[in-house]
């Protein structure tokens, strides 16, 4: 379990920040949503959620999958899935240009096959903790797609 406390306004900072470095990026096949229900609409009016990382990820081989973010709401691609987006979009700040993009439901799948396996990470935040799990990369690598695929 992390001992750190993660402040949420810094979170979002950071988040807003990643979303607009990610739009200047692939802007001309992506329209910014207000990110209640998704971050971005593609060309055909899917939804794409896009989760940023900012560890450093050559320091470990795995994906933090968030399962529960407030305490029992889901979280991560589930959330997705619950908002109706397509895609789920993975990245890390300190290598923008590789992005892993996940069908939604295809990732939910594969996610609950593994995750048994994998181990639980709890993230305490001011007023609730996040669950989620550390999954290897190399188990979900095969369902990736790169934004040009879905652009």
């Amino acid at each position: 379990m992390s001992r750190k406390v993660h402040n949420f306004k810094d979170s979002l900072a950071k988040g807003k920040k990643a979303e607009a470095e990610f739009l200047a990026r692939f802007g001309e096949g992506l329209e910014q949503t207000d990110g209640r229900r998704g971050d971005f609409k593609l060309k055909d009016g899917s939804i794409l959620e896009l989760k940023t990382d900012f560890y450093d990820p050559t320091k470990t081989p795995n994906f933090f999958m968030e399962r529960y973010s407030y305490d029992d709401k889901p979280g991560g691609c589930w959330q997705a899935k619950e908002h109706g987006a397509k895609y789920y979009a993975y990245t890390f700040a300190v290598q923008p240009d590789t992005v892993y993009v996940f069908e939604v439901e295809t990732l939910l799948e594969r996610l609950e096959e593994v995750i048994p396996k994998c181990r639980q990470f709890n993230v305490r935040n001011v007023g609730h903790t996040t669950v989620g799990f550390l999954v290897p990369r190399d188990l979900l690598l095969d369902l990736a797609k790169s934004m040009e695929d879905i652009l």
